[in-house]
């Protein structure tokens, strides 16, 4: 197997995975918004919260409508930095792209270290959230 082949079909695994992480980060988000079905029966969306808060200087209580988003943990769980180690024995003909066998850990193979680090987080979520703080 070429080593392009090799590293590339790694990192499309490790974007892979980040991508079922963020996948499911949005859809347990998106629950605070829309309808999801639960155990076969359609789920109302969570609604803002009333929360009575005392004015300054004592003069009693006031309701304040809060969004429950901007209430819960939105941070998604990500991968922030993956590392690989394959233990390999490498060859190469002139003129040819070098290539890789695996080789047992136990052998005194080569041993190759990829490191992956994930880009920033959406922008989207964050707006969302902005806002509905604001509104507060």
């Amino acid at each position: 197997m070429e080593l392009r082949e090799l590293i590339a079909g790694v990192g499309l695994s490790v974007q892979q995975a980040q991508a079922a992480l963020e996948d499911a980060a949005l859809r347990q988000y998106l629950d605070y918004f829309l309808p999801s079905e639960e155990k076969g029966a359609a789920v109302v969306p969570r609604v803002p919260r009333t929360v009575l808060l005392s004015h300054p200087g004592g003069q009693g209580e006031g309701p304040l409508e809060v969004p429950l988003v901007a209430l819960c943990n939105h941070n998604a769980m990500r991968l922030e930095q993956v590392r690989v180690r394959l233990n390999v024995t490498p060859s190469a003909e002139d003129g040819q792209a070098l290539k890789v066998s695996p080789a047992p850990a136990e052998e005194n193979g080569n041993t190759i270290e990829l490191l992956f680090q994930c880009g920033s987080p959406s922008e989207g979520i964050a707006r969302i959230n902005d806002r509905a703080a604001q509104s507060i």
